[in-house]
């Protein structure tokens, strides 16, 4: 009696009827031994578009270390524009012919830039002893008012005050508005005596009055209002108080201290800028003043486990906590080896909502803060970054998991070394996360891999150049690019446009899609029951998009066997052009050289091609299996 053929369908779900036997093409994926390709819309496996140069020569004869898509108003319009950092220069990147525009020097040469926004106005920090950059659109600054001088301290004759004191000045202008405060003075250590204060500095012409705002003895970070100078003359005065008699006046809230240079991390939160890791100071956030993101107070700051040792990677702002629909975290402060959250909106325990800061259970941080990005998965949102665990974690606002267990033989390779290098791009179109990270003895970025959080499936991405940072840039009408800069000077400073076209900047690239090893479950088992039966796999057919002079490889190997060390079992070709048709099927038997079959075997197949014409788009594959009795002895 002819045994029939069972028919296994394995397709994407999108656009495809769904019945019993129907497998998702994403259930069956192998991120080992696949690479360059990717699930479509349509859940399609897909060869990964591929990248060009933006810029056709090198802007500079180094590596582009920073990336960053701005916009700013002007004249009523939104200008969307892309900034690359090379040495220690800023450009501004023309994104239709690539031209590159200087924008100011003054970076540090040899660390990652870190970029943030507040209103109109680029922040840019970069290690070293560079001050902390300032772009509106036209003009490249340090950041940092105009601070008038400080005053100087004496001690006066016996009066009430006893501890260390500190003073500001800070002028009333023509329109009664308060600008910044001057420098603090130096300190001046009383023991019942009054203060005598002299070279008050004289403001510019319209100052109505000089405000003096002290410190309480034992607290030098808080100045609170203590005395009015009116008219812009007197240059001394002395005060004859007693700290109760101050402490509950109004505070000083623009203290005016620029930020202080060598920062790494900046990022906007609440109205505030924060400034964070700084060497000798690895583990403190310089918070800026509440809408002043150039003015901070530079004897007040937060402190996060400084006794661990560790340093900040990264400062996350305004994170909503999975399943948490009122409580913003202000700020996710991620270390190396730890997560904490700061909560709140003010600095002091005694003002509505203060600055809590939470250690979290995480039991990692990151090993760069380029590496980490806000996504949205199983409709919530959460942060992904690389981990010094050699894992991608994902961090839901208290705790922390590995999601990448797919691809740990890939990331058990990095460079711990020169992982703060590494760096990671949301791509909204395709739905997918890409983490690049320098693996075996590189010392730049030379392996990527991408994250489809949709259809939570990863892939392998083994041939981009070396890429040292980038971007996701939205133009003006809102049309989405990702963009890269070259990791390696020697190839010098190129932006490469990613995702588009058929090759990598001109040369061809492979694509190759593995299943795991399948075995057909229904109606066959490994039970006792069925000890008699036999299968094996009869035939393949693949359905691919029809594609004119593009030709696709198709191997198997049993399922035990690893396919990067062992022959294939089989291996035909197959072309995809049929000019009559939109998509091309063909039926290819799965047996070797001389007709024998996979016979009570899981069976791994792949498809591959490697042409730089053509992106292969495969909708999945029909599977005959042959199930047969046996002659039971």
């Amino acid at each position: 009696m002819a045994t029939t053929t069972r028919v296994v369908d394995v397709f994407g779900l999108r656009g495809t009827k769904e019945n019993q036997d129907l497998i998702s093409v994403a259930s069956v994926h192998s991120p080992s031994g696949s690479k360059n390709g990717f699930l479509d819309d349509l859940e399609r496996v897909a060869k990964i578009p591929g990248y060009t140069k933006l810029t056709p020569s090198s802007i500079a004869s180094y590596a582009v270390r920073g990336l960053f898509s701005w916009h700013y108003e002007t004249g009523g319009a939104l200008v969307r524009t892309l900034i690359a950092v090379l040495n220690d220069t800023a450009y501004s990147i023309n994104t239709t012919d690539g031209s590159a525009t200087s924008l100011g020097t003054g970076l540090d040469t040899s660390e990652i830039p870190r970029f943030a926004r507040m209103s109109d106005k680029l922040f840019v920090v970069s290690g070293g002893s560079a001050a902390v950059k300032t772009w509106d659109g036209s003009t490249w600054a340090s950041a940092g008012g105009t601070q008038p001088s400080a005053p100087s301290l004496a001690a006066g004759s016996a009066g009430d005050l006893n501890g260390q004191f500190r003073i500001r000045v800070a002028y009333i202008k023509s329109d009664d508005s308060e600008d910044i405060a001057s420098a603090a003075s130096d300190p001046v250590l009383l023991e019942n005596e009054q203060l005598a204060v002299s070279s008050v500095p004289t403001g510019p012409g319209g100052t109505k009055a000089r405000k003096l705002y002290l410190t309480a003895g034992d607290n030098p970070g808080i100045y609170y209002f203590v005395h009015m100078l009116d008219g812009n003359s007197a240059t001394s005065v002395t005060l004859d108080v007693a700290e109760s008699d101050y402490v509950t006046n109004e505070e000083l809230v623009r203290h005016g201290d620029a930020p202080p240079t060598g920062l790494r991390i900046v990022s906007q939160a609440r109205g505030r800028m924060f400034y964070a890791n700084k060497d000798g100071d690895r583990s403190a956030i310089y918070p800026s003043d509440l809408g002043l993101p150039e003015s901070v107070n530079l004897l007040e700051k937060l402190e996060v486990a400084k006794q661990d040792g560790d340093e900040i990677m990264h400062l996350e702002p305004e994170f909503q906590a999975v399943g948490q629909d009122q409580r913003i975290i202000t700020q996710v402060v991620i270390k190396r080896w730890g997560i904490w959250n700061l909560l709140g909106t003010q600095p002091r325990p005694d003002e509505p909502d203060p600055w809590i800061l939470q250690k979290t259970k995480s039991p990692v941080g990151t090993v760069a803060g380029n590496t980490v990005l806000k996504v949205e998965f199983s409709g919530d949102n959460t942060l992904i970054f690389l981990a010094p665990d050699k894992t991608v974690r994902m961090y839901d606002g208290s705790s922390s998991v590995d999601i990448s267990g797919d691809v740990w033989n890939t990331l058990s390779s990095m460079n711990l070394e020169y992982a703060h290098l590494s760096w990671a791009v949301d791509n909204p179109s395709l739905r997918m996360a890409f983490f690049f990270f320098p693996i075996d003895s590189s010392t730049v970025p030379n392996q990527c891999i991408g994250w489809d959080y949709r259809r939570n499936v990863w892939w392998v991405y083994p041939d981009f150049t070396t890429l040292l940072c980038g971007a996701l840039h939205h133009e003006t009408d809102l049309d989405e690019y990702v963009f890269a800069g070259q990791a390696t000077a020697g190839t010098g400073g190129l932006v490469y446009q990613m995702f588009t076209g058929n090759n990598f900047d001109g040369s061809t690239y492979d694509w190759r899609w593995r299943t795991k090893p399948l075995l057909p479950q229904q109606e066959i088992s490994r039970q006792q029951k069925d000890h008699g039966m036999t299968f094996h796999f009869d035939w393949i057919e693949p359905v691919f998009e029809s594609l004119a002079a593009s030709t696709v490889t198709i191997k198997a190997w049993a399922g035990y066997e690893d396919p990067d060390t062992e022959n294939p079992f089989m291996s035909t070709s197959m072309s995809l052009e049929d000019a009559s048709a939109t998509h091309k099927k063909e039926v290819v038997f799965v047996e070797n050289d001389t007709g024998g079959y996979l016979v009570d075997e899981e069976a791994r197949f792949e498809f591959s091609e490697s042409s730089a014409a053509y992106r292969p788009k495969m909708l999945g594959f029909h599977l005959g299996v042959k199930p047969k009795s046996t002659k039971r002895v």
